[in-house]
Order: C-alpha cells, then sequence, then structure tokens
C-alpha cells in the first residue's frame, strides 16, 4: 500500500501550508475532516496530501483576493493623486488671489493714510486761519471800542463843558 506516499503527518502539513500545528489542529474537526485518518500504530493524525490542494486553492484566491485589491488601492492612490494635485493647484489660485487683494489692500491704505494726512493739515490750517481771524476780530472790536471811547468823552465834554 502507498498509505504513507498519500498521508502526512500533522507536523510536515502544518510546515508545508506554512501555518501553526495549532492552527491544522483547530481546521481538523471542521474543513479537514474528509482529509484525516489515524494511524493505526502510533496513535497520531495524518492528513492526505490531497488537502494540500485545498489550502493551495485557497491561498490562490487569497492572492488573487489580494492582488484585487492591490489593483483597487492602486487605483484609489491614482484617484486620490490626481484630486491632490488638484487641490494643490486650486489652493494656489486661492494663495494667488489672496495675495492680490492683499496688494489692493496695502494700496488702498496707502491712499487713505495720504487723504487723512492732507484732511489733518487742511484741518490745521483751517483752525490756523481761525485763530488769525480771532485775532483780528479782536483787535477791530478793541480799535472800535477806543474809537468810541474817545469819540465819548469829546461828546460829553463838549455837551458839559465847564464854563
Amino acid at each position: 500500500m502507498n498509505n504513507k506516499d498519500e498521508f502526512i503527518s500533522v507536523s510536515k502539513f502544518a510546515k508545508k501550508v506554512n501555518l501553526s500545528r495549532q492552527t491544522i489542529y483547530n481546521r481538523l474537526d471542521s474543513d479537514l475532516t474528509s482529509f484525516v485518518k489515524e494511524d493505526l500504530k502510533t496513535g497520531k493524525k495524518m492528513i492526505d496530501i490531497k488537502a494540500l490542494k485545498l489550502f493551495n486553492d485557497g491561498l490562490s484566491n487569497v492572492k488573487n483576493d489580494v492582488n484585487k485589491v492591490v489593483k483597487f488601492d492602486k487605483r484609489i492612490d491614482n484617484y486620490f493623486q490626481v484630486e491632490l494635485e488638484f487641490l494643490r493647484q486650486e489652493l494656489q489660485a486661492k494663495n494667488d488671489q489672496i495675495a492680490k487683494l492683499n496688494d489692493q489692500l496695502d494700496t488702498q491704505l496707502e491712499k487713505k493714510d495720504t487723504q487723512i494726512s492732507e484732511l489733518n493739515q487742511r484741518l490745521a490750517e483751517s483752525q490756523e486761519l481761525n485763530r488769525n481771524q480771532q485775532i483780528l476780530l479782536k483787535n477791530e472790536q478793541e480799535k472800535l471800542l477806543l474809537i468810541e471811547n474817545t469819540q465819548e468823552e469829546g461828546l460829553f465834554k463838549r455837551l458839559f463843558k465847564k464854563k
């Protein structure tokens, strides 16, 4: 019989499928049940090498799934790269627009500062003119008062002269 060629120990099976012995023992009662036999001499459980195909097929399916995920990841990555580049360009455009607006604001502020300075100068000139006007008015009033005082004395003296 070729039983030894068709069946291998749990340890060898675990090494071939790159899993721990404990994992294989856990799976003996589920998907490996039909591939297990017990060696009558040693009492050890042996696994049919056909079960390797089950693991290899499963591994192939996993690899295919992984490849699909990787391809999908690359597509998503490309999409995000394109989107990121678009957002960078938009951000640069907005930064340029902000810089332009800041320059316009600076220009407007300089104009307003000049206007305020001119208004302050005109106000100072107006106040100086007003002060001069008040001085002139005061001088005129004093002259008139002096003239009135001298005329009143002259008139009174003439009317009420002591003879």
